[in-house]
């Protein structure tokens, strides 16, 4: 606060048009305070952010103006209602912010334009919030509830592309008005998994804690939900879901896009309205999905790695937890599987052939060094007696 006090102060005498030395002057206080801005929040934001303390966040476009936002953790009760409202309440504010950050953390869903965008993530947490109301009024648990949650996940997503299109949005196609809303409703819709939506050993723990109020594992202890590292983690997961969830919507509303050109103006950034620029995105979209499905994903499941999406108020973060994966390893394709056994390749090869090459390497220094360093040391002995008997000769 008393860097960006000083800051306008420096800005107002600036715009008062100076002298050339003052206005040196003044330019270079301006540079100073740009680099203990960023200095400050370099060192403390990212912190307080993880620590659910005070941190910075930017609230201009460019992210010039920073002023302190608390983000501690308040529980109005212990309850599992306590919690969601905690924690939903938490991620209402930064999707309030509409993080610019998007557009290239999450492609598809940074391609909405920031209204449609932060309409979808609040209609999608409002339904998961009704969702998780009627999960705790049937009392499900185990295999029941995720049965249950997976139906709700379809009802969730339909809710999420009606919110979207909105209720009295219609537009131009083909020569006549037609609802947005009711257009989107009417597509086919995949399935959750093909949509590569948060996997049970996510899902599971976060319902476990918001429909029964049940401890989070962490780090191999138990903890109570209404404990801050506990808030934290549930945190996560729900905003891993809630991301994953939109950014999923947001790629069938691209693909609608591609054929209802006038969606485009509605929906869409106004860079993406020519052809070209949509399908360049798309394209770059399709060929990350397909090396992150082929590629990177078994590469996480064979290091036990899972990364998790964090929404922030300034952007994504992405958080990787340490978990074991070996159901999903047994299950991967044959195209997925060649790239861990490509991995445990190289890890059985690995240690035979640095001592192979530290073998060759050492075979070739006693080369140069005991035979050709000393044929060649022989060699220049020889030509120097040479030309000293040369010289002797024609000194004669």
């Amino acid at each position: 606060m008393q860097i960006q006090a000083k800051a306008k102060l420096v800005t107002a005498q600036l715009k008062q048009r100076p002298g050339t030395l003052l206005r040196w002057v003044l330019e270079g206080q301006q540079r100073e305070l740009a680099m203990a801005r960023t200095l400050v929040v370099t060192l403390h934001a990212a912190t307080a952010r993880t620590l659910g303390l005070k941190g910075l966040a930017p609230t201009g476009a460019g992210g010039g103006d920073w002023v302190p936002v608390s983000t501690g953790l308040t529980l109005r009760s212990r309850t599992a209602k306590g919690l969601w409202d905690t924690i939903s309440q938490r991620l209402l504010e930064r999707i309030a912010r509409n993080p610019r950050p998007l557009e290239q953390q999450l492609l598809a869903l940074g391609a909405l334009a920031p209204g449609p965008r932060a309409a979808l993530l609040r209609q999608l947490l409002g339904q998961m919030g009704l969702a998780l109301q009627q999960v705790r009024r049937e009392g499900l648990r185990g295999e029941a509830l995720l049965e249950c949650w997976r139906d709700l996940q379809e009802e969730i997503m339909l809710h999420g592309l009606q919110g979207l299109g909105g209720a009295y949005l219609r537009i131009p196609r083909n020569g006549a008005l037609v609802s947005v809303s009711e257009h989107l409703l009417a597509m086919e819709l995949p399935g959750p998994e093909a949509l590569n939506l948060a996997p049970r050993a996510t899902v599971e723990p976060m319902l476990a804690a918001l429909v029964r109020a049940e401890p989070v594992l962490l780090d191999g202890h138990l903890l109570a939900p209404d404990t801050p590292a506990a808030l934290l983690r549930l945190e996560l997961l729900l905003s891993d879901w809630l991301l994953r969830m939109g950014s999923a919507l947001a790629g069938l509303v691209l693909e609608e896009s591609s054929q209802w050109p006038e969606l485009r103006r509605f929906l869409l950034r106004p860079d993406l309205l020519p052809t070209r620029q949509l399908e360049r995105l798309r394209n770059h979209i399709n060929s990350r999905e397909r090396y992150e499905q082929l590629v990177l994903e078994p590469l996480r499941i064979y290091e036990s790695r899972r990364e998790l999406l964090l929404l922030q108020g300034d952007g994504v973060v992405t958080q990787t937890l340490i978990d074991p994966r070996d159901q999903e390893l047994r299950q991967l394709e044959p195209l997925q599987r060649l790239v861990t056994l490509s991995l445990e390749l190289r890890d059985a090869l690995g240690p035979q052939l640095r001592v192979f090459s530290q073998r060759l390497g050492d075979l070739l220094v006693t080369v140069l060094t005991q035979i050709i360093g000393r044929g060649i040391g022989l060699i220049a002995r020889g030509v120097l007696l040479g030309l000293g008997r040369t010289l002797q000769g024609s000194g004669r």
